[in-house]
């Protein structure tokens, strides 16, 4: 009995890790300059457990790539047709494919090379990962062999590249547009910094003197505080393969970390005296900078009822179209708290500041009242 629920967990785990994969096959690079189709051979094995060490991908069709390609009469793998690529997607049954061309670039030739066909020179390789289901190209990543650099080097590091670029780019489409709030006191920034090989006072420092979301104490993580965040990393799109930061002290160039930044939401019995019974938290809002071509930033707003009678939550609104609220509680308990969300809209507001106050209004046995959320922003 213990067996089979070892087996079955085994295979609920790996099935679990290739959900949260990207399913892919890898065609054969496309021989350039300097080289034929066997001489690409030896580069298409590095590169496939090179991209498989990443974890990012499950790799399918090992066996049948070449037999199918060379059914559909693909030639050329780098310049793939429209129907070639669903033909590809339909028989393959993937999301995506990487594809590329090498090239050999001949540094020395010497008359006993002319013999045995050999010379000293490098690989130049470029390879991009192409959606399926619409030929775009999702990341693409190349370089040129440095001198003295082993194949499997180069290879590597092109394919750490990729993977960057291909989790910058899928973190950019699906990521928060706002922080988000874990275990009700960890506030997670909604992006990483970047892959900092030397500490990153700095640019903390100034993300702090800017008030990013309009907060000034942002900061690393504890190893502990990484942990929640690991836990809830698709919430917060974490990078399943990156070394997130703890301690500044930890940066250096053999050792580059990955940024994401936090800070503590603390509230203090001070702050319940002086809001009252009903109170919104936090009591104002400023979204900071942000970029136009975000489009639009959001933020949830509680509204907490400390006082002993139940309140009705009437209308939320704003004097500017460019903000727009919403709110799913109507009545709110003694105890309870409510959830307001605020869309700040970017779209043609570039190089202004927004600032302008919300009306909140709620009633209880004692009549009407109306709470005010001052909100700034700049557009830039």
């Amino acid at each position: 009995m213990l067996k089979s629920i070892l087996i079955f967990l085994t295979l609920f785990s790996a099935t679990m890790s290739c959900m949260s994969q990207m399913r892919i096959t890898v065609l054969r690079l496309d021989a350039g300059v300097g080289l034929n189709n066997e001489q690409v051979d030896g580069l298409q094995d590095m590169l496939l457990s090179t991209i498989e060490n990443t974890g990012l991908f499950f790799i399918t069709e090992r066996s049948r790539i070449n037999d199918i390609t060379k059914e559909l009469g693909i030639k050329q793998a780098s310049r793939l047709s429209t129907v070639q690529l669903r033909s590809l997607s339909r028989r393959l049954g993937v999301e995506a494919i990487i594809v590329g061309t090498a090239n050999y670039q001949i540094r020395e030739r010497t008359p006993i090379d002319a013999q045995t066909g050999m010379a000293k020179g490098e690989y130049d390789i470029d390879i991009r990962l192409v959606n399926l289901s619409n030929g775009h190209v999702i990341a693409s990543a190349g370089d040129t062999q440095h001198t003295g650099e082993t194949t499997r080097s180069l290879i590597k590091r092109i394919v750490s590249d990729l993977s960057n670029r291909y989790q910058t780019n899928i973190q950019t489409s699906t990521a928060p547009s706002s922080p988000i709030t874990l275990q009700g006191y960890l506030m997670v920034h909604p992006k990483d910094l970047g892959i900092f090989s030397v500490s990153p006072y700095q640019t903390i420092s100034t993300i702090n003197k800017r008030a990013e979301f309009g907060f000034n104490d942002w900061r690393l993580p504890s190893s502990e505080e990484l942990s929640i965040m690991n836990a809830n990393k698709y919430s917060i799109n974490l990078k399943s393969n990156a070394t997130y930061g703890t301690d500044l002290s930890n940066f250096s160039s053999s050792s580059p970390k990955t940024v994401r930044l936090v800070r503590t939401v603390v509230f203090t019995q001070q702050e319940h005296i002086a809001e009252g019974s009903v109170r919104l938290s936090p009591k104002s809002y400023n979204f900071g900078n942000i970029p136009v071509l975000e489009g639009e930033a959001k933020v949830k707003i509680k509204i907490l009822n400390e006082s002993p009678e139940t309140i009705y939550l009437e209308s939320v609104n704003c004097s500017t179209n460019s903000i727009t609220t919403s709110f799913t509680c109507h009545t709110i308990s003694p105890g309870e708290t409510g959830i307001i969300t605020i869309t700040l809209n970017t779209s043609g507001r570039q190089g202004m500041t927004i600032k302008r106050e919300i009306n909140i209004r709620y009633s209880d046995n004692n009549g009407s009242h109306i709470l005010k959320l001052p909100v700034l922003a700049n557009i830039i």
